[in-house]
């Protein structure tokens, strides 16, 4: 709910992109950027999501004088602390 439409969303640690692919189909205007560290998963969440998507190959620290100004960012890992999963 506290997204918009073309809202400018990053994605940090996001893996293969399986929760940014379910984030996307709900709101598919989003601007969305994953930052990823993980080569081989970003190779396989550019695969998933496509083109429409920005991608940043390291860490977040390398990665926020990259950025435009956010909306929102997802942490993942935090998402997986809270569940436990």
């Amino acid at each position: 709910p506290n997204l918009k439409e073309h809202d400018a969303v990053t994605d940090v640690g996001a893996g293969t992109g399986m929760f940014s692919s379910l984030l996307l189909e709900h709101m598919p205007s989003l601007q969305l950027t994953i930052v990823e560290p993980s080569t081989p998963m970003l190779a396989i969440a550019k695969k998933r999501l496509g083109d429409s998507v920005k991608y940043l190959d390291g860490t977040i620290d390398a990665a926020l004088p990259l950025l435009a100004k956010q909306d929102a960012f997802i942490f993942q890992r935090s998402l997986y602390a809270i569940y436990q999963s």
